[in-house]
C-alpha cells in the first residue's frame, strides 16, 4: 500500500506542479497587458505572498487534517482559480486567482514533500524525495517555456485551460493516498535518535545548518533565472542545460544522501557550486558559460535534495511538515533574495560582482558545513 501511496504522490504533485508552472511566467506577462511594466513583479509578488503564508500553516493542518484532503485541497485551488486567465480579468480578478493559486502552491509543495519522506522507507528519505525533486525541476523546466509561447502564440485560453485540466485529472490519484493515511500525520512521541517530537527546533545544529547551507544556493538559482538573459546571448541554451543538471541533481542527490549521509553530499556539491559559479563571468566564451550551467544545475539540484533529506532523516514523522515549511519558505526567501538583493550588486557592480558574491556566500557555508555538521542518524518510524 505503501508503495501505491508513494506513486500517487508523485502522480498528484505533478499535476500540480505542472499547473503551477504552465502559468508561472504566463499570469506576469497578462499583468503587464492590464496594469504596465510593473505587472509583472506586482502578480509575482501577490503569488509569492500567498505561498509563504500558507507554508507557515501546513504544518499544523498536517497534524489535524487527513493529507489526502489536504492534497485535494492544494490541487483544486490550483485548479478553478485557472479559468480567469481565460476570461479577460480585471486587474482585482487576476491578482485574486493568482493568490488563491499561490496558496495551492504552498499547500502543494509542503503536504507533497512530507507525505514523500512519510512513505519512505526508514534511511531511504532522500530517495523518495529525489524523486519528488526530479518530478518537481522537470515540470519547471519545460511547463514555464511552453506557458508563454502559448499565450503569445495562441492565447491565454490555452495555457488556463491546461492550469485546470491537469490537477483534476489529479485528482483521480488521490485514492491510495486516503486508503495509507486516513487520519492526520502525527507520531505521539519522538523515536530513538530524532529531533522531536512535532515541532522540532530548528535551531538544533542538524537542522539549521542544511537550512542555511542551502539559501545561498537558491539565491543563486534566482540570480540564473533573473539576470542570465540579461548578459548572457546564449542563455536559452545555459538555462536549459542548467534546468536538466538540477533535475538530476534534485533525483541522484537524495540516493547519495541516503547511502553516504548528509555531510559527504552536502558539503561538496556546495563546494562545487563555489568554484563552478564565476565561470559564467565568462558569458562572452560560449561553450564555457553552457558548460558551467550544467555543472551548476548538478551541484545545486544535489545541494538542494541533500539538504532537505538531511533535515528530514533527524526528526520523527510528525516533524516532517515543519522541516518541510522551513526548506521551502528558505527555498522561495533565497530565490527572492537572489532577485533583489543580487540585483542590486549587480546594478553597482554588474553582473561580475553578483557572479563573485555567490560564490563567496557558497564557499563560506561549505566550511560551516564541513565544521560543524555531523553524521545523520537513521530514523525509525516505527
Amino acid at each position: 500500500m505503501t508503495s501505491r501511496a508513494s506513486r500517487a504522490v508523485l502522480v498528484t504533485g505533478s499535476a500540480g506542479f505542472v499547473s503551477f508552472f504552465m502559468l508561472f511566467a504566463a499570469v506576469p506577462a497578462l499583468a503587464n497587458e492590464k496594469i504596465g511594466t510593473l505587472g509583472a513583479g506586482v502578480a509575482t509578488g501577490v503569488l509569492l505572498t500567498a505561498t509563504v503564508l500558507t507554508q507557515l500553516a501546513v504544518p499544523t493542518l498536517l497534524r489535524k487534517v487527513a493529507p489526502s484532503w489536504l492534497m485535494a485541497a492544494a490541487l483544486l485551488l490550483l485548479a478553478l482559480p485557472s479559468v480567469v486567465y481565460a476570461l479577460n480579468p480585471s486587474v482585482l480578478a487576476l491578482l485574486g486567482a493568482t493568490f488563491l493559486r499561490g496558496a495551492g502552491f504552498g499547500l502543494l509543495t509542503i503536504v507533497s514533500t512530507s507525505l514523500a519522506a512519510h512513505y519512505a522507507p526508514v534511511g531511504r528519505q532522500g530517495t523518495a524525495l529525489g524523486w519528488l525533486g526530479l518530478v518537481t525541476a522537470l515540470a519547471g523546466v519545460i511547463s514555464p517555456g511552453l506557458g508563454v509561447w502559448l499565450l503569445e502564440t495562441v492565447s491565454a485560453t490555452i495555457p488556463a485551460l491546461i492550469g485546470l485540466v491537469v490537477p483534476l485529472v489529479g485528482l483521480v490519484a488521490l485514492g491510495p493516498i486516503r486508503r495509507a493515511s486516513r487520519e492526520p500525520i502525527s507520531v505521539p512521541k519522538a523515536v530513538k535518535g530524532s529531533i522531536g517530537p512535532g515541532r522540532p527546533r530548528l535551531t538544533h545544529a542538524g537542522l539549521w545548518i542544511p537550512l542555511a547551507m542551502y539559501l545561498p544556493g537558491a539565491m543563486t538559482y534566482g540570480v540564473m533565472y533573473t539576470f542570465l538573459p540579461e548578459f548572457s546571448g546564449i542563455a536559452a541554451l545555459a538555462l536549459v542545460t542548467f534546468g536538466a543538471g538540477y533535475a538530476l541533481g534534485r533525483t541522484y542527490g537524495g540516493r547519495w544522501t541516503d547511502r553516504w549521509g548528509t555531510r559527504r553530499i552536502l558539503v561538496p556539491a556546495t563546494a562545487v557550486s563555489a568554484l563552478v559559479v564565476p565561470l559564467l563571468a565568462w558569458t562572452s566564451v560560449q561553450w564555457l558559460t553552457v558548460s558551467a550551467a550544467l555543472v551548476l544545475g548538478c551541484s545545486l539540484g544535489t545541494s538542494a535534495t541533500s539538504s532537505l533529506a538531511g533535515m528530514m532523516q533527524r526528526v520523527p514523522a510528525d516533524g516532517y511538515g515543519r522541516i518541510s515549511a522551513a526548506w521551502n519558505i528558505n527555498f522561495d526567501v533565497g530565490i527572492a533574495l537572489g532577485g533583489v538583493l543580487i540585483g542590486v550588486i549587480v546594478v553597482l557592480t554588474g553582473f561580475t560582482g553578483a557572479i563573485i558574491a555567490c560564490a563567496t556566500a557558497l564557499g563560506v557555508v561549505a566550511v560551516v558545513g564541513v565544521i560543524g555538521l555531523r553524521a545523520t542518524p537513521a530514523v525509525s518510524q516505527s
